[in-house]
C-alpha cells in the first residue's frame, strides 16, 4: 500500500518520486559509522540484511550497499557478516529491529544502535539527496522489491 500510495500522490501532484530501500533508509542515521549492517527482523526464524558503506562528511553518511539485500535466517547471517566484515578496519554499527530480535549472534565488537528503524531526520536527508542526484524513479513503473514469496496458506470456509 505504501509503494502504491507514494505513486499515486507523486501522478496526481505532478511532483518527482524518489523510492530509496528500506535496508538503506535504516542505515541512515546521525551515529556516524563508515561501515553499517542493518537487519531486519523478517519474522518466520529470518532477516533480511545488507551491509552499507557511508559516504560523507556531514550528519548523514549517503548509503552505498556493499552486500545484500538477503533474507536468511540468524546463524546465516552472522556468519555472512564475518565474511562480510573479515580484516575490517573500521567500526561496524549494527542498527535494525533484527539486532533486538536475535542478540546474541552479533559480533561482541561491532556497536549497537539504540534505534530499530529509519531516523525521520536521516530519511529526509536521504530522500532530499537522491532528488539532489537525480535518482527518480517513474511513477507508473515502480514495483516494490520482495526477497521471498508470500507464505499463502489454504483458504477454508466454515
Amino acid at each position: 500500500m505504501g509503494v502504491m500510495a507514494a505513486k499515486a500522490l507523486a501522478e496526481v501532484l505532478g511532483i518527482p518520486l524518489v523510492a530509496p530501500d528500506s535496508l538503506a533508509a535504516v542505515a541512515v542515521g546521525p551515529e556516524g559509522a563508515e561501515r553499517v549492517a542493518v537487519a531486519l527482523d523478517a519474522r518466520r526464524g529470518e532477516l533480511y540484511v545488507a551491509l552499507f558503506m557511508m559516504e560523507g562528511n556531514g550528519v548523514f553518511g549517503f548509503p552505498r550497499r556493499l552486500e545484500g539485500p538477503l533474507v536468511c535466517a540468524p546463524e546465516e547471517t552472522a556468519r555472512l557478516l564475518r565474511e562480510w566484515t573479515s580484516g575490517l578496519a573500521v567500526e561496524l554499527l549494527l542498527v535494525g529491529s533484527g539486532v533486538d530480535a536475535y542478540p546474541d549472534i552479533w559480533p561482541p565488537e561491532a556497536r549497537r544502535a539504540e534505534r530499530r528503524g529509519p531516523d525521520p531526520a536521516g530519511f529526509v536527508w536521504l530522500c532530499r539527496q537522491l532528488h539532489m542526484r537525480g535518482e527518480l524513479e517513474d511513477h507508473l513503473s515502480l514495483k516494490p522489491l520482495y526477497l521471498r514469496r508470500p507464505e499463502v496458506g489454504k483458504v477454508s470456509y466454515a
